[in-house]
């Protein structure tokens, strides 16, 4: 049977509206859970608060007839069976998955390492499925090491491997085509068969003597929403502008209350009870599999499968049977099973988990390597899905690197530049989330690297005279060792140098004995003279400057950063991370802090950031270096903050370093002509140009070069609209003759006191020009071509790596693309409404013309024809992150009321647009938000921030030390004089030209 036509299923239960809890494929993503409310067939969803069943009754249900179903069916199937017939989604592997799913039939033997593009290997059933199913000669055994998910009571989160391998079920040969009589059946089904019923809140917005409405529904509680629509409109139209509200709660008497007889929007609030939620599932899927119910098989029926639980289960003597054992399990009882199972095909899920323990368990993380190389296994396949302990791999050594060293072949896949060229080489469309497959998130939208800031504190390697001197003691090694130790931890110790022992708050150490200052003390006053006793003593009390208390500078540099937070962000969440959790905690409550701390140490890191609420910022202050067990790439931290010793900071940013280089974390490796790769990781990798896997390890960092940058800033990314002959402008002249023309709305970079600051010659009064723009200092490049800063900041935006959420009083962007197309919607209505005017044949008349005389004359701010079309003709093209963006000169319309203006007008000569004021609003803030944000930006550049959202503050500093290099390198054009001009001949704006040309192109209108 040809694996094509094989069509799986799943039946795992799964929010029908958002498709919790399998929306974790992105990164930073984690799948939220299904509660089950008290029948057990019910549950809320915990992501879009939908309520719904998990099963459907065909036999008697109310809301549709499926009689004719049920009989095509029951020939084989009881009643009770389809009175509860579960939610059957299909699963649509991506294109990766599909190539391990055709090559998996191809391959028998070889070990592979495979570095995963997601962090869960989720078609793992469906590959085992193929490898049996499809091939009567393998009746090996098969061993899956695979990551159990928890479980909690009541709640359905993530399946783990084993528990998705019991709910898959697949069409065995080609499917049936659907019945006409059950077509129709099919037709009727909807939501209601589906969710359950739940209080909403709509709402109605009617603007007084003007016969409009608003109605939306709002789905969080009944006051809460009253209050997000108030607080909105207060905040972007006045708070005069509200007349009245009118509530009318379930099972509660109306109120009405007059907030200002002189206002012009009456609120309604209703709340209804009704079924919530949009049914984003194909309904095909039950269908088929009732069509086809004499070919549906159960693949954990078909496939013989154990679960190994514990270390104390019994392995039985079996044949062509899947095994699954937990990776939590100790590692010398897996090779044990391993050995006794004698699979012909072992898989491990996730090798990183036992990679992880390199440097606390050396031996087991070199033999689960050296277990590999000896092993006798013919087909071997692991998956590495953390790229931030890859380095460890050293794919790309020769000599050393896993492939020479352990003869293992690499396929690397999470590289950013080839699933770019994978996604623009095929059609990658993705599906709806599943517990089988992932999702094919672009490259660019899966990775967040948290910010790293190192605080140094030099007086902390005084330390290091003591340590010298104490190795050249001739005492005791177990004892000298000991008081190494002791030394190299206090380095890093939150907690006090001397008091009561045994105190959680100050510091000792445990070795072969316990080691305490006062014994460190005692050991040196017996083998150093008094004066040396006293020099050292010294060295102590210098760090340690209270010498009642005995405070680490590591605390307080802490506690000082805390309140530092506090002032600026007091909503960001902060963990601590350090050896000595309990002391610290007590030292931070001693300060006054209490319960906004968690301190945790870096193993246990992964459950405490869980803990954060909503979208608040995560901090992390850590004495330590990173650990394996926690990555860096897959955490939902913002930013770390790391504080010590001079030297134990440049060791800890050398790990971090290593562990975020691209080259090392997202490798290449380039693969040979020989059957050990799927097609398309050969046919893709050919496209890269890579020369050989020796070089690899040198060419690859793609992260943007300033010198490359500055080389290229201005000759690719940015093309802008000409001036048109006939149209007004501005000639600068410098004092060399040299002259550049520029639109009279240009936004032009000039230097302040060397930073780059924002001039917006559209806001300048034309009598004021002179005075505003004459002495002025404009950046340009190395050709003569002005920078405009707006330009450079929307490009990183655009390409900006780390995934932030912008916010207003009622919108929320997830990441800068989301917010500039909805800042740019309000414009396409536009564009949309000049393309229906030139469908109508109206190749008589300029449709831009027309558009425009018709908004110039519905009572707009701005009433200048010519301006009102610069609206959507006047942009240049920004490349970014492989796309093209355009960039508009006028970002959006005086006020609100211009926007509604806009859409009733448009709504009147072109029904078919169905504008929505609702959208054209979101549109209009989202454009003032990037403004906001920008002009924080440009604050922030020049020293003041605050007025800075705090949690941008990372994304602002990544911008800043790229830009002040850049604009460094610039040479600048002084203006001299300023002309109003008009264009003769068309012409590309913001370039340099010498004085013979600008006379040719533009004549002088007067003097501004």
């Amino acid at each position: 049977m040809a694996s094509n036509e094989r069509v799986y299923y799943h039946k795992f239960i799964t929010c029908p509206d958002c498709h919790e809890p399998h929306n974790s494929d992105e990164v930073h993503k984690s799948g939220l859970p299904l509660v089950r409310k008290g029948d057990g067939n019910t549950f809320i969803c915990s992501s879009c608060k939908s309520i719904f069943t998990d099963s459907i009754n065909f036999v008697n249900n109310e809301f549709s007839d499926y009689t004719g179903t049920v009989k095509m069916v029951n020939n084989g199937k009881s009643e009770e069976y389809l009175s509860k017939f579960p939610l059957i989604w299909k699963v649509e592997p991506n294109i990766i998955e599909n190539n391990y799913l055709k090559w998996i039939k191809t391959i028998d033997r070889g070990k592979f390492l495979i570095t995963w593009p997601w962090k869960r290997v989720k078609f793992l059933p469906l590959l085992v499925s193929e490898y049996y199913l499809d091939s009567d000669r393998r009746n090996g055994n098969v061993v899956v090491i695979y990551n159990p998910m928890e479980q909690a009571e009541n709640e359905i989160n993530e399946p783990d491997m084993y528990e998705t391998f019991k709910h898959i079920l697949y069409v065995d040969g080609p499917l049936d085509v659907m019945d006409s009589r059950i077509l129709e059946e099919y037709k009727k089904f909807d939501k209601k068969s589906i969710f359950i019923k739940k209080a909403v809140t709509h709402y109605r917005i009617k603007e007084v003597g003007r016969g409009i409405t608003r109605d939306e529904i709002c789905t969080d509680s009944f006051r809460s929403c009253i209050n997000q629509i108030t607080r909105f409109i207060n905040t972007n139209y006045g708070n005069k502008y509200i007349r009245s509200i009118l509530q009318n709660k379930l099972n509660k008497k109306k109120v009405y209350r007059s907030v200002n007889e002189n206002g012009t929007m009456d609120l309604i609030f209703e709340e209804r009870l009704q079924r919530y939620g949009k049914l984003n599932y194909r309904k095909e899927w039950i269908w088929d599999v009732l069509t086809n119910y004499r070919k549906i098989k159960v693949l954990k029926t078909v496939i013989p499968n154990i679960q190994v639980k514990s270390e104390d289960d019994k392995i039985p003597d079996s044949n062509r049977t899947l095994f699954m054992i937990p990776s939590t399990l100790e590692l010398s009882n897996i090779y044990e099973y391993i050995d006794k199972i004698n699979p012909s095909f072992l898989i491990i899920e996730d090798v990183d988990y036992f990679i992880k323990d390199l440097y606390s368990y050396y031996t087991d993380t070199e033999y689960i390597l050296n277990y590999v190389k000896r092993s006798n296994i013919p087909l071997i396949m692991m998956f590495s899905t953390d790229p931030s302990i890859r380095n460890i791999y050293t794919i790309n050594s020769q000599n050393t690197g896993i492939t020479d060293k352990y003869g293992i072949t690499v396929h690397t896949w999470d590289s950013e530049l080839l699933l770019a060229k994978i996604a623009a080489k095929n059609s990658v469309t993705d599906n709806y989330p599943s517990p089988v497959s992932s999702l094919f998130v672009p490259p660019d939208e899966s990775t967040r690297i948290p910010d790293v800031e190192y605080i140094r504190i030099k007086e902390l390697d005084n330390l290091d005279e003591l340590i010298s001197i104490f190795g050249s003691f001739n005492i005791d090694e177990n004892v000298k060792s000991d008081v190494l130790r002791y030394l190299k931890m206090l380095k890093m110790s939150t907690l006090k140098l001397k008091g009561d022992y045994l105190n959680n708050d100050v510091f000792t150490f445990k070795g072969q004995d316990e080691i305490t200052y006062d014994i460190l003390k005692n050991i040196l006053s017996q083998n150093v003279s008094v004066e040396e006793y006293d020099r050292l003593i010294k060295i102590f009390n210098s760090i340690y400057m209270d010498s009642e208390l005995s405070i680490s500078p590591i605390m307080n540099q802490i506690n000082r950063y805390i309140e530092d937070i506090a002032m600026k962000a007091p909503d960001v969440f902060i963990t601590i991370v350090t050896y000595h959790t309990k002391g610290t905690k007590e030292l931070l409550e001693t300060h006054g802090v209490k319960n906004e701390i968690d301190i945790c140490s870096w193993e246990n890191l992964n459950k405490h950031e869980k803990s954060p609420q909503g979208n608040s910022e995560h901090y992390v202050i850590s004495t330590l270096p990173p650990s394996l067990r926690y990555s860096l790439y897959l955490g939902n931290i913002t930013k770390l903050i790391f504080i010590g010793s001079e030297e134990n900071i440049e060791l800890i940013q050398r790990n971090v370093d290593t562990r975020l280089s691209i080259s090392k974390s997202k490798p290449l490796y380039k693969p040979d002509d020989s059957d050990n790769y799927p097609d398309l990781l050969k046919n893709i990798m050919e496209d890269v140009s890579i020369p050989s896997n020796e070089v690899i390890g040198r060419v690859l960092d793609f992260e943007i070069d300033t010198d490359t940058y500055n080389n290229n800033v201005s000759k690719s990314y940015v093309n802008y609209s000409y001036l048109k002959k006939g149209e007004k402008a501005y000639l600068i002249i410098n004092e060399a003759g040299i002259g550049m023309l520029i639109p009279e709305d240009a936004q032009l970079t000039i230097s302040k006191n060397g930073v780059p600051d924002f001039l917006d010659i559209g806001e300048i009064q034309k009598k004021n020009l002179k005075d505003k723009m004459e002495g002025k200092e404009i950046f340009i490049d190395s050709r003569g071509i002005s920078i405009s800063i707006k330009d450079i900041f929307t490009k990183f935006m655009l390409e900006y790596k780390g995934i932030i959420r912008f916010r207003s009083e009622r919108y929320q962007w997830n990441g800068f693309i989301e917010l500039y197309n909805s800042s740019t919607l309000w414009r396409r209505m536009i564009e949309e409404a000049v393309e229906l005017c030139k469908g109508k044949n109206n190749s008589h008349i300029d449709c831009d013309d027309f558009i425009s005389e018709y908004l110039a004359k519905l009572g707009l701010t701005a009433g200048n024809q010519d301006y009102i079309k610069s609206w959507w003709t006047k942009y240049y093209n920004i490349s970014a992150g492989g796309k093209e963006y355009k960039a508009y000169n006028i970002e959006h319309p005086k006020s609100m009321e211009d926007l509604v203006k806009i859409c009733r007008g448009l709504n009147e000569i072109y029904p078919y647009l169905k504008l929505e004021i609702k959208d054209l609003e979101e549109s209009y803030v989202s454009a003032r938000t990037i403004q906001k944000i920008r002009k924080d930006l440009r604050d922030y550049i020049g020293g003041d921030s605050k007025d800075a959202r705090y949690d941008f503050l990372p994304m602002y500093e990544s911008i800043k030390k790229r830009i002040l290099p850049l604009f460094a390198s610039f040479p600048t054009f002084r203006i001299k004089i300023i002309y109003p001009v008009e264009i003769i001949y068309d012409t590309a704006p913001f370039k340099i030209m010498e004085r013979i040309q600008y006379e040719e192109i533009c004549r002088v209108i007067n003097r501004a």
